[in-house]
């Protein structure tokens, strides 16, 4: 995305990590035209200053403001927020990636992408601008200020209802011994409070950003601010705080006992609290958060540029492997870098065995005409399909692959195997299904659809007939194989 600048406004960044800030100058009146000045800050060196998490929203530059004395071209977005963060008689001090990075310089943002992390763990507040003032915002911030610690006499002022529900998981993980204690209080939702929670915590545009979800992991302290109101973040932690999650790259938010109101209406919120964690336990060198992981957690977040949504998370990782931000590159050659980093570093070829991206599909997705299909289209948000599950769970192979990667021409990845037998034939009670004839299937998508329909008719079908001999009634059976 470009911005509309003139030149003057921004001299050239000489230093050794420096970067811009803005300082916001004061005004007692509302609707004056808004100025701005420029100041050069080096990182771990300056000035405190707040930092700025929005959604440009419409690339449209219709809304101006004086920076450095010289009309600039801003989106209607920034320009509202900037209206209600201006104080009345003091300047105020912002980091804006809009105004604060020269974006039609790709050195330039390569050099401050890599700084990202630093930005915002350096700075004193990271103020989260949702938009103007809604009814259901409004409503979303008073539920998350009165359920704190889930006092009943707050709760009730809501004008909720409680009610006991039996919960059969408690028995069956042994939380409990006697099933008349697999009892818990639960609070009758409102609809209306339902939609202004999810309102606030999912549907506002700022929680699907990729560069969002690192700016308020990395910040120190986080408001979300809505016009003249505001809620501090740590309330919403304070609700999540003890409860057990999974952290890799295959679970959702919570587990899989959890009732279904936490996962529609916190799962967002829960990622971005795991992650913060994660980061401050980084930080004292107590914790890892691997590349991985991250870009799967938050597949979920969407980008203008689709190299965004590898460069927008690198600073979540306690090791990028290597991978920088390089806007020359192709997204084709973007991708394929990270799929070969990621599995040099692991040694296993879980990221195509268990992918968590949908692979190439999307025939208007024309950036990844080129992309080869053993590498993710990390740009989806959509969920894969597991070929097969490693993580030693089922252990049908060995526990590391050689690497590095070899790749031949095209991009194809050199892959080692062994053959068992050959299937001709199912014989027995399953004489009269065929097996598929796989020969000139070289599209995987056919290939995998074409083998998942002919097991679930010959395998799953037995272990229906016998599941005392499988163990699981749908237990899925999957295969490896290479075509030539």
């Amino acid at each position: 995305m470009t911005v509309q600048r003139k030149k003057q406004t921004q001299s050239r960044l000489t230093g050794e990590k420096q970067f811009r800030l803005l300082i916001l100058l004061p005004s007692v009146d509302f609707d004056s035209e808004i100025e701005c000045r420029l100041w050069h800050a080096t990182l771990g060196a300056c000035r405190p200053y707040e930092a700025l998490s929005y959604v440009w929203g419409n690339p449209n530059f219709t809304e101006h403001i004086l920076l450095n004395g010289i009309e600039f071209m801003i989106t209607p977005s920034l320009s509202s927020a900037l209206q209600h963060l201006r104080l009345p008689t003091e300047e105020r001090t912002l980091w804006i990636d809009a105004l604060c990075i020269n974006q039609s310089d790709l050195d330039e943002r390569r050099e401050q992408v890599g700084y990202m992390r630093q930005i915002y763990s350096n700075c004193t507040l990271d103020i989260l601008w949702l938009g103007l003032e809604r009814e259901e915002y409004l409503r979303g911030m008073e539920i998350i200020n009165r359920v704190q610690g889930l006092k009943p006499e707050e709760i009730e002022s809501l004008g909720w209802k409680s009610e006991y529900h039996y919960r059969p998981e408690m028995l069956e993980s042994g939380e409990v011994q006697d099933e008349d204690m697999a009892y818990r209080k639960e609070w009758g939702v409102t609809e209306s409070d339902k939609m202004a929670v999810l309102a606030l915590l999912v549907l506002n545009p700022v929680w699907s950003r990729v560069w969002i979800v690192q700016e308020i992991a990395c910040a120190p302290k986080v408001i979300l601010h809505c016009g003249r109101t505001t809620l501090d973040w740590g309330l919403v932690e304070g609700i999540l705080d003890g409860i057990e999650t999974y952290n890799d790259a295959f679970h959702g938010a919570f587990c899989h006992s959890h009732h279904w109101m936490w996962k529609h209406l916190f799962s967002t919120a829960k990622m971005v609290a795991n992650q913060r964690a994660m980061i401050t336990r980084m930080s004292s060198g107590g914790s890892e958060s691997h590349i991985f992981d991250v870009l799967a957690r938050f597949k979920h977040t969407q980008s203008t540029d689709p190299r965004d949504k590898v460069y927008g998370l690198l600073g979540l990782a306690s090791d990028p492997l290597g991978i920088e931000a390089d806007y020359t590159k192709h997204v084709v050659q973007t991708y394929t870098d990270v799929a070969i980093a990621i599995i040099n570093s692991s040694a296993n070829l879980d990221l195509m065995c268990q992918c968590p991206w949908k692979h190439k599909t999307d025939a208007r997705k024309e950036f990844l005409e080129n992309l080869s299909y053993w590498v993710p289209d990390f740009s989806s948000t959509e969920g894969g399909e597991f070929l097969f599950a490693q993580r030693g769970i089922y252990a049908a192979g060995k526990s590391t692959y050689r690497v590095p990667c070899v790749l031949e021409e095209a991009n194809t990845l050199l892959l080692e195997g062994a053959i068992l037998d050959r299937l001709k034939a199912p014989s027995g009670d399953d004489a009269d299904t065929e097996a598929p004839d796989i020969r000139g299937w070289c599209d995987p998508a056919t290939l995998s659809k074409k083998l998942r329909d002919w097991t679930h008719r010959i395998i799953i079908r037995r272990a229906l007939d016998y599941p005392e001999q499988t163990g699981y009634y749908n237990q899925g059976i999957f295969f490896m194989i290479k075509v030539s």
